[in-house]
């Protein structure tokens, strides 16, 4: 059972492409938050290897570092709300979700 509890509503759902700049703003409340998603493309036909989930605060600083499960999804949970960027990498290829630097 996780120590997190669910909210009712469901969550807001973004596509962004490689190419695309993202910028989705919400509210922020004074509690913990989480990140979740699913990583696909080419990198599902490798057998040896997942991709990892890098999220970088406002002052740049790696706040969590997570691989995907199986099926490329993720959930990163953070201490507190806030805006974050998020990067995906495999071996020594990286891209960052949303646009292309921090």
């Amino acid at each position: 059972m996780s120590p997190w509890p669910r909210i009712a509503s469901p969550a807001d759902s973004i596509n962004v492409d490689l190419t695309e700049v993202a910028v989705y703003e919400i509210s922020y409340a004074d509690s913990y938050s989480s990140v979740s998603g699913q990583v696909s493309g080419s990198w599902g036909e490798s057998l040896h290897h997942r991709p990892y989930i890098e999220v970088y605060d406002p002052n740049r600083i790696r706040s969590v570092y997570s691989a995907c499960d199986d099926d490329g999804s993720f959930t990163c949970h953070l201490l507190q709300p806030q805006p974050v960027r998020l990067m995906v990498s495999l071996s020594n290829i990286e891209q960052w979700i949303g646009g292309d630097h921090l």
